[in-house]
């Protein structure tokens, strides 16, 4: 947010002092110090939509990251339970061909 003077009306306030201390602002017009307005944002307009810092674009990464990493994890529970589902078909396949061989065996016509 640009912090607006209250003695002149003026845009540009900054913050004085090093950046580990910083004491007061002052407007580079006037030469007021800490006159700055408080200015309020709107209800619906997150801070970060105006700092310019990018940390909306870096929190809708974060976001983006969690959804992608929760996606992955359903995938994996998917592939697990399908290879599990597999596995199951794969017994039941080979204990059905053991049991129609043991039923030929069983079955063979006795010659006489």
């Amino acid at each position: 947010m640009t912090m607006i003077c209250g003695n002149c009306s003026q845009t540009g306030i900054r913050w004085v002092g090093p950046f580990s201390n910083l004491t007061h602002t002052e407007c580079p017009y006037c030469g007021g110090t800490n006159c700055q307005l408080v200015d309020q944002p709107e209800p619906d307009e997150l801070e970060t939509a105006t700092c310019g810092c990018g940390a909306q674009q870096e929190r809708l990464n974060a976001i983006r990251r969690q959804e992608e990493a929760v996606e992955q994890a359903r995938l994996d529970e998917v592939a697990r339970a399908n290879a599990a589902a597999d596995e199951i078909l794969r017994q039941q396949q080979a204990r059905q061909a053991d049991e129609r061989t043991s039923r030929k065996s069983w079955a063979k016509p006795s010659r006489r």
